[in-house]
């Protein structure tokens, strides 16, 4: 029961202008692997929480966390045999710098972590192989995008790791 009421109390001492700093997006994205080996691509949907520190003049710093589950399957070929290849998941971190114009036009930078969770399957002689990779990627993106409000705004952009493009499309919502 303390701890109930601690909570409580913590809670209500909070201003809920506090939870004005708060977003949360949906954005479509596609990964395009242009380093060696096959041509893959995938497509995945992102949600993201990010918190936004607002730097006078236009300027914010928002860090955000990221979350993506993969949408579709590639098929490569590999000495004659069809390799089911899948993206099943990617996370990270990323810190945007972000710059709005008076016009709601919103220009942005932004260092990304994002770790990969890709599955490659096929069969040989009736037996299924499968086989997992993770890796993590430090990527540097750019992007552009309007805000119809102060809660709605729309934006798109471009990341590159050393192997890996990463585009987005989405939404955003700030509370």
């Amino acid at each position: 029961m303390m701890k109930k009421s601690l909570l409580a109390i913590i809670l209500a001492s909070c201003s809920t202008s506090a939870m004005a700093d708060w977003g949360a997006g949906l954005h479509y994205v596609s990964f395009i692997n242009n380093g060696d080996g096959p041509d893959v691509s995938y497509e995945g949907a992102q949600i993201s929480l990010n918190y936004i520190y607002d730097a006078g003049e236009g300027l914010s710093i928002i860090p955000q966390a990221r979350l993506v589950a993969g949408l579709d399957t590639e098929d490569i070929v590999i000495l004659n045999r069809v390799v089911k290849t899948e993206l099943d998941s990617a996370y990270g971190l990323a810190v945007k710098g972000v710059y709005e114009l008076d016009n709601g036009l919103v220009l942005f930078a932004e260092p990304t972590y994002m770790r990969l969770d890709v599955t490659a399957s096929t069969t040989i002689a009736d037996a299924d192989f499968s086989l997992s990779s993770d890796t993590w990627k430090f990527g540097i993106g750019v992007g552009a995008g309007y805000r119809f409000n102060d809660q709605w705004s729309f934006d798109a952009s471009y990341n590159h790791s050393d192997d890996i493009n990463i585009t987005s499309l989405g939404i955003r919502f700030d509370f």
